[in-house]
Protein backbone atom coordinates (compact mmCIF):
# COMPACT_ATOMS: atom_id res chain seq x y z
CA UNK A 1 0.00 0.00 0.00
CA UNK A 2 1.24 3.29 -0.92
CA UNK A 3 1.65 6.01 1.70
CA UNK A 4 3.50 9.73 2.27
CA UNK A 5 6.93 9.46 4.24
CA UNK A 6 6.96 8.43 6.69
CA UNK A 7 4.06 6.02 7.76
CA UNK A 8 2.98 5.66 11.36
CA UNK A 9 0.21 3.97 10.85
CA UNK A 10 -2.48 2.42 8.07
CA UNK A 11 -6.42 2.01 8.42
CA UNK A 12 -7.74 -0.79 6.25
CA UNK A 13 -8.91 -4.17 7.12
CA UNK A 14 -5.72 -6.65 7.35
CA UNK A 15 -3.68 -4.19 6.46
CA UNK A 16 -0.08 -3.85 8.47
CA UNK A 17 2.76 -1.48 8.71
CA UNK A 18 6.41 -3.00 8.79
CA UNK A 19 9.33 -2.06 10.96
CA UNK A 20 10.75 -0.29 7.91
CA UNK A 21 7.27 1.44 7.35
CA UNK A 22 6.58 -0.22 4.34
CA UNK A 23 2.28 -1.01 4.25
CA UNK A 24 1.16 -4.16 2.93
CA UNK A 25 -2.13 -6.43 2.97
CA UNK A 26 -2.68 -10.16 3.12
CA UNK A 27 -3.96 -10.32 -0.66
CA UNK A 28 -3.43 -8.52 -3.81
CA UNK A 29 -5.94 -5.56 -4.38
CA UNK A 30 -7.26 -6.40 -8.12
CA UNK A 31 -9.94 -3.17 -7.46
CA UNK A 32 -10.04 0.28 -6.59
CA UNK A 33 -9.98 1.08 -2.98
CA UNK A 34 -9.68 3.96 -0.72
CA UNK A 35 -7.43 3.56 2.89
CA UNK A 36 -5.83 6.17 5.12
CA UNK A 37 -2.39 6.36 6.25
CA UNK A 38 -0.92 8.56 8.99
CA UNK A 39 2.46 9.73 8.02
CA UNK A 40 5.02 12.09 10.25
CA UNK A 41 8.30 13.26 8.42
CA UNK A 42 9.69 13.56 11.58
CA UNK A 43 9.88 9.70 12.01
CA UNK A 44 13.09 7.56 11.53
CA UNK A 45 13.41 4.20 12.01
CA UNK A 46 16.57 3.15 14.03
CA UNK A 47 16.21 -0.87 13.80
CA UNK A 48 19.46 -2.63 14.25
CA UNK A 49 18.74 -5.13 12.14
CA UNK A 50 17.98 -2.31 9.17
CA UNK A 51 20.91 -1.07 9.38
CA UNK A 52 22.78 -4.18 9.43
CA UNK A 53 20.41 -5.23 6.09
CA UNK A 54 21.61 -2.01 4.80
CA UNK A 55 25.31 -2.98 4.65
CA UNK A 56 24.81 -6.00 2.90
CA UNK A 57 26.82 -6.71 -0.33
CA UNK A 58 27.63 -10.00 -2.26
CA UNK A 59 31.07 -11.55 -2.06
CA UNK A 60 31.93 -11.41 -5.18
CA UNK A 61 31.77 -9.20 -8.11
CA UNK A 62 31.95 -5.70 -9.09
CA UNK A 63 35.66 -5.54 -8.21
CA UNK A 64 35.97 -1.64 -9.72
CA UNK A 65 33.33 -0.24 -8.30
CA UNK A 66 34.25 -1.48 -4.91
CA UNK A 67 38.11 0.23 -5.27
CA UNK A 68 35.97 3.23 -6.00
CA UNK A 69 34.58 3.22 -3.12
CA UNK A 70 37.91 2.93 -1.11
CA UNK A 71 39.30 5.77 -3.17
CA UNK A 72 36.11 8.30 -2.57
CA UNK A 73 35.73 7.89 0.55
CA UNK A 74 39.70 8.11 1.29
CA UNK A 75 40.62 11.17 4.06
CA UNK A 76 37.36 11.62 5.86
CA UNK A 77 35.40 9.63 8.06
CA UNK A 78 32.40 12.02 7.77
CA UNK A 79 28.96 10.73 5.91
CA UNK A 80 27.89 14.13 4.52
CA UNK A 81 31.28 14.75 3.07
CA UNK A 82 31.43 11.10 1.33
CA UNK A 83 28.23 11.76 -0.52
CA UNK A 84 29.56 14.61 -2.08
CA UNK A 85 32.22 13.10 -3.09
CA UNK A 86 30.49 10.22 -5.28
CA UNK A 87 27.40 12.81 -6.20
CA UNK A 88 29.88 14.82 -7.59
CA UNK A 89 32.11 11.54 -9.54
CA UNK A 90 28.49 11.28 -11.59
CA UNK A 91 28.47 14.72 -12.38
CA UNK A 92 32.10 15.47 -13.78
CA UNK A 93 32.26 12.16 -15.59
CA UNK A 94 29.27 12.88 -17.92
CA UNK A 95 26.83 10.47 -16.47
CA UNK A 96 23.69 11.20 -18.38
CA UNK A 97 19.61 10.25 -17.91
CA UNK A 98 17.93 8.18 -20.59
CA UNK A 99 14.83 5.97 -20.61
CA UNK A 100 16.75 3.76 -22.93
CA UNK A 101 20.25 3.23 -21.81
CA UNK A 102 22.92 2.21 -24.42
CA UNK A 103 26.36 0.63 -23.80
CA UNK A 104 28.87 3.02 -24.67
CA UNK A 105 31.09 0.12 -25.72
CA UNK A 106 29.16 -2.67 -27.43
CA UNK A 107 26.13 -0.47 -28.70
CA UNK A 108 23.74 -2.47 -26.75
CA UNK A 109 20.87 -2.27 -23.44
CA UNK A 110 23.21 -1.64 -20.60
CA UNK A 111 23.33 -5.93 -19.69
CA UNK A 112 26.02 -8.27 -18.83
CA UNK A 113 27.64 -10.27 -16.04
CA UNK A 114 25.47 -10.51 -12.98
CA UNK A 115 27.92 -9.83 -10.90
CA UNK A 116 29.45 -6.60 -12.65
CA UNK A 117 26.48 -4.83 -13.33
CA UNK A 118 27.17 -1.72 -11.15
CA UNK A 119 30.82 -1.80 -13.06
CA UNK A 120 29.27 -1.84 -16.65
CA UNK A 121 27.42 1.53 -15.24
CA UNK A 122 29.78 3.07 -13.80
CA UNK A 123 32.22 2.53 -15.52
CA UNK A 124 31.21 1.50 -19.05
CA UNK A 125 27.70 3.01 -19.93
CA UNK A 126 27.20 5.23 -17.50
CA UNK A 127 24.09 6.17 -18.66
CA UNK A 128 20.26 5.25 -17.33
CA UNK A 129 17.93 5.83 -15.73
CA UNK A 130 16.49 6.36 -11.79
CA UNK A 131 17.23 2.53 -10.78
CA UNK A 132 20.41 2.40 -12.51
CA UNK A 133 21.41 5.68 -10.23
CA UNK A 134 20.03 4.79 -7.03
CA UNK A 135 21.49 0.79 -7.36
CA UNK A 136 24.88 2.31 -8.02
CA UNK A 137 25.00 5.27 -5.46
CA UNK A 138 23.50 2.35 -2.62
CA UNK A 139 26.43 0.45 -3.48
CA UNK A 140 28.96 2.62 -3.06
CA UNK A 141 27.63 4.17 0.12
CA UNK A 142 27.56 -0.11 1.67
CA UNK A 143 30.90 -0.90 -0.11
CA UNK A 144 32.40 2.38 1.88
CA UNK A 145 31.07 0.85 5.56
CA UNK A 146 27.75 3.35 4.87
CA UNK A 147 24.45 1.83 5.69
CA UNK A 148 21.73 2.54 2.21
CA UNK A 149 19.02 1.36 0.99
CA UNK A 150 17.02 2.15 -2.20
CA UNK A 151 13.84 3.15 -2.17
CA UNK A 152 11.19 2.71 -4.72
CA UNK A 153 8.02 5.05 -5.29
CA UNK A 154 6.84 7.70 -6.49
CA UNK A 155 7.95 11.38 -6.87
CA UNK A 156 6.04 14.53 -7.69
CA UNK A 157 2.64 14.17 -9.51
CA UNK A 158 0.19 16.78 -11.38
CA UNK A 159 -2.03 19.08 -9.77
CA UNK A 160 -5.72 18.69 -11.15
CA UNK A 161 -6.83 21.88 -11.44
CA UNK A 162 -11.32 21.18 -11.06
CA UNK A 163 -10.81 18.30 -8.53
CA UNK A 164 -7.88 20.58 -6.50
CA UNK A 165 -6.08 17.54 -5.63
CA UNK A 166 -2.91 15.74 -6.65
CA UNK A 167 -2.51 13.41 -9.35
CA UNK A 168 0.04 10.22 -9.13
CA UNK A 169 0.70 8.25 -12.40
CA UNK A 170 2.53 5.52 -13.06
CA UNK A 171 4.78 7.79 -15.01
CA UNK A 172 5.68 9.53 -11.97
CA UNK A 173 7.33 6.39 -10.64
CA UNK A 174 10.80 6.70 -9.49
CA UNK A 175 13.65 5.20 -7.39
CA UNK A 176 16.20 7.22 -4.72
CA UNK A 177 18.21 6.37 -1.66
CA UNK A 178 18.18 6.64 1.74
CA UNK A 179 21.53 7.19 3.97
CA UNK A 180 21.74 6.33 7.30
CA UNK A 181 23.66 8.98 9.09
CA UNK A 182 24.49 9.33 12.15
CA UNK A 183 22.00 11.53 14.96
CA UNK A 184 20.18 12.20 12.15
CA UNK A 185 18.28 8.68 11.15
CA UNK A 186 17.80 7.91 7.64
CA UNK A 187 18.43 11.26 5.21
CA UNK A 188 17.17 10.65 1.42
CA UNK A 189 19.67 11.20 -1.24
CA UNK A 190 18.76 11.27 -4.78
CA UNK A 191 21.41 10.88 -6.88
CA UNK A 192 19.47 11.21 -10.24
CA UNK A 193 18.81 15.07 -8.91
CA UNK A 194 22.98 15.01 -9.85
CA UNK A 195 22.82 14.20 -13.28
CA UNK A 196 19.43 15.39 -13.91
CA UNK A 197 17.90 17.65 -11.61
CA UNK A 198 14.99 18.65 -14.64
CA UNK A 199 13.80 15.13 -13.91
CA UNK A 200 12.34 16.36 -10.42
CA UNK A 201 11.65 19.20 -10.85
CA UNK A 202 9.70 19.01 -14.25
CA UNK A 203 6.42 16.93 -15.28
CA UNK A 204 8.07 13.61 -15.33
CA UNK A 205 5.80 12.33 -18.24
CA UNK A 206 7.35 14.85 -20.27
CA UNK A 207 10.55 13.41 -19.84
CA UNK A 208 8.88 9.90 -20.56
CA UNK A 209 7.12 11.76 -23.92
CA UNK A 210 10.75 13.81 -24.62
CA UNK A 211 12.11 10.41 -26.10
CA UNK A 212 9.23 9.23 -27.88
CA UNK A 213 8.96 9.35 -31.22
CA UNK A 214 5.83 9.41 -33.56
CA UNK A 215 2.53 9.92 -33.67
CA UNK A 216 1.85 9.40 -30.24
CA UNK A 217 4.41 12.49 -29.58
CA UNK A 218 3.13 14.85 -32.06
CA UNK A 219 -0.05 14.31 -30.42
CA UNK A 220 1.01 15.35 -27.23
CA UNK A 221 2.61 18.74 -28.47
CA UNK A 222 0.75 22.54 -29.37
CA UNK A 223 -2.47 23.04 -28.77
CA UNK A 224 -4.41 19.80 -29.67
CA UNK A 225 -1.75 18.62 -26.34
CA UNK A 226 -2.93 21.25 -24.50
CA UNK A 227 -6.67 20.16 -24.73
CA UNK A 228 -6.44 16.52 -24.42
CA UNK A 229 -3.90 17.33 -20.91
CA UNK A 230 -7.37 19.50 -19.99
CA UNK A 231 -9.76 16.65 -21.30
CA UNK A 232 -7.99 13.80 -19.26
CA UNK A 233 -7.69 16.62 -16.13
CA UNK A 234 -11.76 16.81 -16.57
CA UNK A 235 -12.92 13.04 -17.00
CA UNK A 236 -10.25 12.23 -14.14
CA UNK A 237 -12.19 14.51 -12.40
CA UNK A 238 -15.19 13.56 -12.97
CA UNK A 239 -14.18 10.23 -12.88
CA UNK A 240 -13.16 10.26 -9.20
CA UNK A 241 -16.14 11.93 -7.78
CA UNK A 242 -17.93 9.08 -9.37
CA UNK A 243 -15.69 6.55 -7.86
CA UNK A 244 -15.83 8.27 -4.18
CA UNK A 245 -19.60 8.29 -4.48
CA UNK A 246 -20.52 4.95 -4.78
CA UNK A 247 -17.47 4.20 -2.54
CA UNK A 248 -19.51 5.82 -0.30
CA UNK A 249 -22.66 4.34 -0.35
CA UNK A 250 -23.84 1.30 1.03
CA UNK A 251 -26.08 -1.13 -1.35
CA UNK A 252 -28.74 -0.34 1.50
CA UNK A 253 -27.76 3.53 0.76
CA UNK A 254 -28.17 3.35 -2.91
CA UNK A 255 -31.85 1.42 -2.67
CA UNK A 256 -32.63 4.21 -0.63
CA UNK A 257 -31.62 7.08 -2.90
CA UNK A 258 -32.96 5.36 -5.85
CA UNK A 259 -36.88 4.95 -4.17
CA UNK A 260 -36.50 8.70 -3.07
CA UNK A 261 -35.95 9.10 -7.53
CA UNK A 262 -39.41 6.64 -7.94
CA UNK A 263 -37.49 3.40 -8.45
CA UNK A 264 -38.07 0.21 -6.76
CA UNK A 265 -35.18 -2.05 -7.57
CA UNK A 266 -36.16 -4.86 -5.62
CA UNK A 267 -39.49 -4.77 -7.45
CA UNK A 268 -38.46 -4.15 -10.59
CA UNK A 269 -40.61 -0.53 -10.53
CA UNK A 270 -39.67 2.58 -12.80
CA UNK A 271 -36.85 0.82 -14.21
CA UNK A 272 -38.02 3.07 -17.77
CA UNK A 273 -37.72 6.19 -15.28
CA UNK A 274 -34.22 4.39 -14.22
CA UNK A 275 -32.97 4.32 -17.92
CA UNK A 276 -34.17 7.67 -18.97
CA UNK A 277 -32.37 9.30 -15.86
CA UNK A 278 -29.21 7.16 -16.54
CA UNK A 279 -29.34 8.75 -20.64
CA UNK A 280 -29.98 12.10 -19.37
CA UNK A 281 -27.16 12.07 -16.73
CA UNK A 282 -24.99 10.79 -19.63
CA UNK A 283 -26.08 13.38 -21.90
CA UNK A 284 -25.92 16.15 -18.94
CA UNK A 285 -21.99 15.11 -18.62
CA UNK A 286 -20.75 14.99 -22.06
CA UNK A 287 -22.23 18.52 -22.42
CA UNK A 288 -20.68 19.73 -19.11
CA UNK A 289 -17.32 18.33 -20.62
CA UNK A 290 -17.50 20.36 -23.76
CA UNK A 291 -18.57 23.27 -21.96
CA UNK A 292 -15.49 22.70 -19.63
CA UNK A 293 -13.07 22.66 -22.05
CA UNK A 294 -14.02 25.24 -24.12
CA UNK A 295 -14.09 27.41 -20.76
CA UNK A 296 -10.45 26.12 -19.99
CA UNK A 297 -9.07 26.73 -23.68
CA UNK A 298 -10.46 30.47 -23.81
CA UNK A 299 -8.95 31.64 -20.15
CA UNK A 300 -6.26 29.99 -20.72
CA UNK A 301 -3.25 32.23 -21.89
CA UNK A 302 -0.01 31.75 -23.91
CA UNK A 303 2.99 31.19 -21.96
CA UNK A 304 5.41 33.38 -24.28
CA UNK A 305 8.50 32.79 -22.13
CA UNK A 306 8.33 29.23 -22.75
CA UNK A 307 7.67 29.69 -26.30
CA UNK A 308 10.45 32.07 -26.81
CA UNK A 309 12.94 29.49 -24.86
CA UNK A 310 11.40 26.65 -27.39
CA UNK A 311 12.11 28.87 -30.13
CA UNK A 312 15.40 29.57 -28.94
CA UNK A 313 16.19 26.11 -28.69
CA UNK A 314 14.91 25.44 -32.03
CA UNK A 315 17.39 27.49 -33.62
CA UNK A 316 20.04 26.22 -32.28
CA UNK A 317 18.72 23.06 -33.14
CA UNK A 318 18.69 23.83 -37.18
CA UNK A 319 22.49 24.42 -36.45
CA UNK A 320 23.58 20.66 -35.09
CA UNK A 321 23.13 21.46 -31.28
CA UNK A 322 20.29 19.82 -29.74
CA UNK A 323 19.23 19.68 -26.43
CA UNK A 324 19.12 16.89 -24.46
CA UNK A 325 16.37 15.72 -22.39
CA UNK A 326 18.08 15.86 -19.40
CA UNK A 327 20.03 19.23 -20.12
CA UNK A 328 19.04 22.66 -17.78
CA UNK A 329 18.96 25.61 -18.70
CA UNK A 330 22.77 26.34 -17.71
CA UNK A 331 23.79 22.87 -18.96
CA UNK A 332 23.01 23.73 -22.33
CA UNK A 333 24.64 26.86 -22.54
CA UNK A 334 27.67 24.93 -21.50
CA UNK A 335 26.81 22.66 -24.41
CA UNK A 336 26.45 25.12 -26.89
CA UNK A 337 29.72 26.82 -25.92
CA UNK A 338 31.72 24.15 -26.06
CA UNK A 339 30.61 23.73 -29.57
CA UNK A 340 30.39 27.09 -30.45
CA UNK A 341 32.76 29.23 -28.79
CA UNK A 342 31.82 32.39 -30.31
CA UNK A 343 28.07 32.39 -29.41
CA UNK A 344 28.55 31.79 -25.81
CA UNK A 345 28.39 35.97 -24.90
CA UNK A 346 24.58 35.85 -26.91
CA UNK A 347 23.65 32.36 -25.39
CA UNK A 348 24.98 33.47 -21.96
CA UNK A 349 23.00 36.27 -22.01
CA UNK A 350 19.65 34.98 -22.80
CA UNK A 351 20.38 32.16 -20.30
CA UNK A 352 20.77 34.33 -17.93
CA UNK A 353 17.23 36.21 -18.08
CA UNK A 354 15.57 32.80 -18.70
CA UNK A 355 17.04 31.51 -15.46
CA UNK A 356 16.02 34.77 -14.07
CA UNK A 357 12.21 34.74 -14.97
CA UNK A 358 11.61 31.12 -14.92
CA UNK A 359 13.53 30.18 -11.47
CA UNK A 360 14.15 33.02 -9.43
CA UNK A 361 11.37 35.36 -9.73
CA UNK A 362 12.82 38.32 -9.92
CA UNK A 363 11.19 39.87 -13.00
CA UNK A 364 8.83 42.26 -14.15
CA UNK A 365 7.19 43.10 -17.60
CA UNK A 366 10.34 44.73 -19.24
CA UNK A 367 12.30 41.37 -19.11
CA UNK A 368 9.50 39.23 -20.43
CA UNK A 369 9.88 41.91 -23.30
CA UNK A 370 13.42 41.95 -23.45
CA UNK A 371 13.64 37.89 -23.50
CA UNK A 372 11.68 37.67 -26.34
CA UNK A 373 13.47 40.28 -28.13
CA UNK A 374 16.94 38.94 -27.06
CA UNK A 375 15.53 35.14 -28.94
CA UNK A 376 13.70 36.73 -32.06
CA UNK A 377 17.20 38.58 -32.97
CA UNK A 378 19.22 35.49 -32.26
CA UNK A 379 19.99 34.43 -35.45
CA UNK A 380 23.05 31.45 -35.44
CA UNK A 381 24.86 30.45 -38.33
CA UNK A 382 25.55 27.26 -39.54
CA UNK A 383 29.33 26.58 -38.81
Amino acid sequence: LLTLDLPLRIEFKRAWLNSDHTCYRWWPITQRIRYVGISDIRTSSTDDELLQEGLMLPKTGNLHARELAVTLSAGTDKTDEYIDRVLAYYREHHFRYTLNPISQETGTQNEGSENDLIDRFLFKGRQGFCEHFAGSFAFLMRAAGVPARVVVGYQGGKMNSYGDYLVVRQSDAHAWCEVWIQDRGWVRVDPTAAVAPTRLTEDSAETLYAEETGLLSLMRQGVFGEWLGNTVNIWDYLNSKWNRWVMDYSPYEDQDLFLKLGIDIERGKGIGLSLLITAASAIAVFCLVLFLIQLQIKNEKPDMVAESWQKFCRKLARVGITKRPEQGPVDYMRHVTELRPELYEQVRDIVAIYVRIRYEKLWDTKDVQLFQAMTKRFSPQKS
